[in-house]
Order: structure tokens, then C-alpha cells, then sequence
């Protein structure tokens, strides 16, 4: 992580809310719920992109998915996990990051 570097998003969706108090179970709007966590990775991580470029020293670093050791992510079933490491790589594929091969990012345009 780069210091002072982050994003966040945020949404007022009932995609997982309590209307009745008095059950101990919320309403869940599954598809809504990926739907809303899909569009929150896609901007944060375009923000982050954004900011963390500024942040560096150097400002010919590119910020893609190859500068990263690693990724975490919050998630209630791995599929989840799988379809977010891929959202970002589409990200950088629709952003042009040089580290993706030139074929693959005319296919995507």
C-alpha cells in the first residue's frame, strides 16, 4: 500500500438491510449485492489507480494489478473472490496497462 493512499465508495442500496426488527434475519438481494460490490471495486480501484499515480515519485510508474504482491478481498463465497481478481484485471485491460498484451486490449475496444 502506498501511505495516504485509498479509496472508498459508497451507495444507498437496499441490497442487505433489516426491515423487521424484530426477526433475526435480513432481506438479501443476492444479485443486487454483487451488482453493488462489483460497481464500488470498479471505482475504488480506478480512484486508488488514480491517487496512488500521484503519490509515487516516480510518475512514469504505471499503478496496475502486476504492481501488487498481493490482493485481499472481502467476500462471503470464493466465486466472489475469483470474479473480483478478474474485474480488475478487466479494469487494467480497458484502461491499456502496458503489462497486457496489445491484442487483448484491442479485443476489449
Amino acid at each position: 500500500m502506498i501511505s495516504g493512499c485509498r479509496a472508498s465508495h459508497m451507495t444507498h442500496v437496499y441490497d442487505f438491510y433489516k426491515p423487521d426488527l424484530s426477526s433475526p434475519y435480513p432481506v438479501v438481494d443476492g444479485q443486487l449485492s454483487v451488482q453493488c460490490f462489483t460497481s464500488a471495486l470498479d471505482k475504488c480501484y480506478s480512484q486508488y489507480c488514480i491517487k496512488a499515480k500521484m503519490n509515487t515519485e516516480s510518475q512514469a510508474n504505471e499503478i496496475n494489478l502486476s504492481t501488487f504482491a498481493g490482493v485481499v478481498f472481502h467476500t462471503p463465497y470464493v466465486k466472489l473472490t475469483q470474479k473480483s481478481f478478474a474485474r480488475l484485471f478487466l479494469n487494467d485491460i480497458l484502461r491499456g496497462c502496458s503489462y497486457i498484451p496489445k491484442e487483448l486490449i484491442e479485443k476489449y475496444k
